[in-house]
């Protein structure tokens, strides 16, 4: 059975099962750690019966979960469900180091995935476990748990999870043992690697996410000997999925997102560790802003409204656009004394296009008939807005005694518009991966700050 994508109804038996999951992909790896933790820390009798070696509702974090989502199956009578694994409660501190603060990078947990249990407390004060699943919050802040990333996991796979507690860490031939319990083609060179990067008292955690991540596509036993052994230059990093003989598939038939699953962003690595993808963030970003200024600039520079004098009076002209049509401003002082002059005087709108001689499409209007629209220092703004479309070649002249007196001067030419489109298109774009990279990060920084 492939789990991928699969309800919390269906259950994970073995390490084979476990193999099956895209961890890194849609599950977190942290998740493997935390399985690590808990196989270790419950008790199984050779009857299978689990039971907590600790309080639920006091320590490592651990607290009631009432399931109002019904992510999960139903409870028998007498049971409820817990959830352990948020990084940030305040028994979380009891949790081992290298599930709050991992080795290796990649193992670093974003508090989204959970450990969640149902128990009931016995009368000798112990709990015992009837269920357990692997699961992890959805979205933004979400307390929710994602349902389809949600396993539930058998006795037998937290059995097995056990053993790579059970062994002397510092014995190689109990580490040899239990490799070759589980079919591994880990070489002692590896091994090292192992030690190097988790340490000794971690190396069964680290021959576990070996086995896990980098064998994946190893799911029976392989005999056979391994090719790949003699390609090597030393790193845990060179064992990636599609290697190998026996069940291992050939490098060429995976695509980039199954050769992910592999170890990195670790100092023992070879490959260091890719900063570029933030890199080229912050240049997006900063020459997004570059663009903004620029674009702002442009923009006032060409297209705010150009004041004209009205002969020799204190009084000025210019024609702006009001949603698609051309309106005429005036641009008095508060103290103007010549409106009387100006009873007779009216504006007209013309429309020259670049191949005609003479205007056309006139518009026209009383001076008297315009409308107070604004004040700015000493100056009344008095408008009127006409039906004419503000298209390019589009101006406004004043009219006094059958005479133009002042002309406004026209919009910019379609050639210049059709560049000034191309301009916020482009902006646009870059707005909007910026922004989608910009939510990413967020998100990511939100996660680690979400409510139990």
């Amino acid at each position: 059975m492939i789990f991928e994508g699969c309800s919390a109804q269906q259950e994970l038996q073995s390490i084979n099962d476990l193999k099956k999951i895209s961890f890194g992909q849609t599950v977190p790896k942290h998740s493997l750690l935390l399985l690590h933790w808990f196989a270790k820390t419950v008790n199984i009798d050779q009857c299978n019966i689990i039971t907590l070696t600790f309080d639920p509702n006091t320590r490592f974090g651990s607290h009631y979960y009432g399931d109002c989502e019904d992510v999960l199956l139903p409870l028998p009578t007498g049971y409820q469900y817990y959830t352990v694994g948020n990084l940030y409660a305040s028994t979380s501190h009891e949790l081992p180091a290298y599930i709050r603060h991992p080795r290796v990078e990649e193992y670093q947990g974003h508090n989204s995935d959970r450990i969640v249990f149902s128990a009931k407390k016995q009368n000798s004060g112990v709990y015992r476990i009837n269920r357990v699943y692997l699961t992890q919050h959805q979205g933004l802040l979400s307390k929710s748990y994602d349902q389809a990333n949600t396993y539930q996991l058998s006795t037998e796979l937290l059995k097995q999870i056990g053993q790579f507690s059970s062994v002397n860490p510092t014995s190689e031939s109990e580490l040899k043992e239990l490799k070759d319990r589980f079919h591994s083609d880990i070489s002692n060179t590896q091994i090292a690697d192992l030690r190097n990067t988790w340490g000794n008292h971690l190396i069964c955690l680290g021959l576990m996410l070996f086995i896990v991540i980098n064998e994946k596509y190893l799911l029976t036993p392989v005999n056979t000997f391994n090719a790949f052994n003699t390609r090597r230059s030393g790193s845990t990093r060179d064992t990636l999925p599609g290697y190998g003989q026996g069940n291992r598939l050939d490098p060429n038939s995976l695509n980039s997102s199954e050769l992910t699953d592999g170890d990195s962003n670790d100092d023992n690595y070879d490959k260091p560790v890719n900063h570029q993808p933030f890199t080229r963030f912050l240049a997006k970003l900063v020459g997004l802003v570059v663009i903004v200024v620029i674009y702002v600039f442009v923009l006032n520079l060409i297209f705010l409204p150009e004041t004209v004098q009205i002969a020799d009076y204190d009084a000025y002209l210019s024609v702006v656009a009001k949603q698609g049509k051309a309106c005429a401003q005036l641009h008095v002082k508060q103290h103007f004394r010549h409106w009387g002059e100006f009873q007779y005087s009216w504006v007209g709108f013309y429309i020259l296009s670049e191949k005609a001689t003479r205007p056309h499409k006139w518009q026209g209007q009383w001076v008297t008939k315009f409308v107070h629209y604004d004040s700015y220092g000493e100056y009344h703004v008095f408008e009127y807005c006409s039906d004419t479309d503000a298209v390019p070649g589009v101006n406004v002249r004043f009219m006094k005694d059958h005479m133009e007196i002042a002309r406004a001067p026209s919009r910019p030419s379609l050639e210049f518009i059709d560049t000034c489109s191309r301009l916020y298109i482009y902006l646009y774009v870059y707005t909007t991966d910026a922004m989608a990279k910009l939510k990413k990060n967020v998100e990511k920084i939100a996660k680690q700050h979400r409510a139990p």
